[in-house]
């Protein structure tokens, strides 16, 4: 079954649809040296200001595209908060991650 396992419908989490199998679509992405891969939860998208609006995650990213994995994350950490009074409704998770060059394999461009 290519690695994949299936959850016994009686299993699968509330809202989670069954779909086809040929219903999935894969999207092979560059991952070069010095790339950043940022992984987070909807708990950092779909978290709001007093006002309703919902944070800005594309946008504040780009301001600090340039840190270094762990500094991004303390950026993104510290501005949700801020953005949201100090208190976030869900759990929120930020992961980023760099690819850094290896020995024979220089920083490509």
């Amino acid at each position: 079954m290519s690695g994949c396992w299936r959850t016994p419908r009686r299993h699968r989490p509330l809202g989670v649809p069954v779909a086809a199998p040929d219903a999935h679509r894969s999207r092979t992405t560059p991952f070069r040296s010095d790339d950043t891969l940022l992984l987070y939860t909807d708990g950092v998208t779909e978290a709001r200001d007093r006002d309703g609006v919902f944070y800005p995650l594309a946008e504040r990213t780009a301001r600090w595209a340039t840190c270094a994995p762990e500094a991004l994350v303390a950026h993104l950490r510290r501005d949700l908060l801020s953005h949201c009074g100090g208190r976030l409704g869900d759990d929120a998770a930020i992961i980023a991650i760099r690819r850094t060059p290896t020995a024979g394999h220089p920083a490509e461009s």
